[in-house]
């Protein structure tokens, strides 16, 4: 499979998809997330030929104590539906990671259930408990330092 990432989209180029597969049956407005237009973030789309497949955003914010030298977060990570398990969400992880990497930090995020094993296969570890987001499930902090 041919993917190309590109970082620093616009997010309007990911945000039908981040509601789509994120926020089904939920407003629009829902997809929108903290941190969205913040000059320090970037928007990640993930193209196969001309197919947008994959979107995710990394932000700059302090994780706690237990993503200490995690300085970046990952969210809105989303594959679209008939493209997922095939490998696209671990591809755009370790993209993150290498994204972090070069700025000396590690990376963070609030992994849903469903998703976990995306981010194991992806060097990913799990820390602390279970915890609910309300109207959107059971979540699971994971961390990765390089």
């Amino acid at each position: 499979m041919n993917l190309r990432f590109e970082i620093g989209v616009d997010l309007s180029v990911i945000f039908d998809l981040r509601h789509r597969v994120l926020r089904t049956g939920k407003p629009l407005d829902s997809a929108h997330m903290p941190g969205d237009d913040a000059a320090t973030t970037q928007h990640l789309a993930v193209w196969l030929a001309e197919d947008l497949v994959g979107c995710a955003t990394l932000l700059i914010e302090d994780g706690g104590a237990a993503a200490t030298g995690c300085e970046f977060r990952l969210r809105g990570m989303a594959v679209a539906g008939a493209m997922q398990n095939r490998g696209i969400g671990k591809e755009m992880v370790r993209f993150m990671q290498k994204q972090t990497a070069v700025q000396n930090s590690g990376l963070w995020c609030h992994a849903r259930i469903k998703a976990i094993g995306v981010y194991l296969r992806a060097g990913m570890a799990e820390t602390g408990d279970l915890f609910d987001i309300p109207k959107i499930g059971e979540h699971r902090l994971m961390v990765w330092r390089p």
